[in-house]
């Protein structure tokens, strides 16, 4: 009953730490009513800044501006999300920065089908930081999924298959610490911040 009762307060504390931490992003794949997908990345400001130093040591940060830096960020996460959805390749493009303590990205997906039937789903872009969790979840026109988990141990990626208006995982990870668990609330709060953020998404 302990157990329980803390949970929800180790839920309201990951939130309040979400725009501070490294440790945690979250990836919103949207469809509007218009049909049109979006992806939405959303991390801390310093999860983009250690990624940058370990994936680019060459490269000093203090010697860039902010406009370079946020290209860099978007040319990134293109090399490191792979989108297949009903076994065709969506493709990232624009990618819109709003930087912050909390920083979002917004690209448009192209080549994306209507309905969804299978979703394969990679994401690299923070792989180089340790304990790094990742909250997916997809929005359609018709219905929301949970949220799922890409971490080290699944190499940040996915298999989703859709029956209806369920998505399941087709090969589930068993075994995480409950602890992980307040991570999930991450993907609420941040549904919640993109509806406020981009109205133009809103179901």
């Amino acid at each position: 009953m302990k157990q329980i009762a803390i949970i929800p307060l180790l839920l309201l504390y990951t939130l309040a730490l979400r725009a501070h931490t490294p440790q945690i992003s979250s990836i919103a794949l949207i469809q509007s009513k218009e049909n049109k997908w979006n992806l939405v990345i959303s991390a801390s400001l310093s999860a983009f800044q250690y990624e940058w130093m370990n994936s680019y040591p060459t490269q000093k940060m203090d010697s860039i501006s902010a406009d370079l830096f946020q290209a860099m960020i978007v040319r990134h996460l293109k090399k490191k999300i792979a989108i297949h959805v009903n076994g065709q390749l969506g493709t990232l493009q624009n990618g819109k920065v709003i930087l912050g303590h909390q920083t979002d990205i917004n690209f448009d997906v192209s080549g994306m089908p209507v309905q969804l039937h299978s979703l394969e789903l990679q994401q690299s872009g923070f792989a180089t930081l340790r304990d790094h969790y990742c909250i997916l979840k997809v929005i359609t026109k018709d219905n929301d999924s949970k949220n799922f988990i890409l971490q080290h141990g699944n190499n940040f990626s996915i298999s989703l298959g859709i029956n209806g208006k369920v998505f399941s995982e087709k090969s589930p990870k068993k075994s995480y610490h409950w602890l992980l668990l307040s991570f999930i609330a991450i993907g609420l709060l941040f549904v919640s911040t993109i509806a406020h953020k981009y109205p133009i998404l809103a179901r």
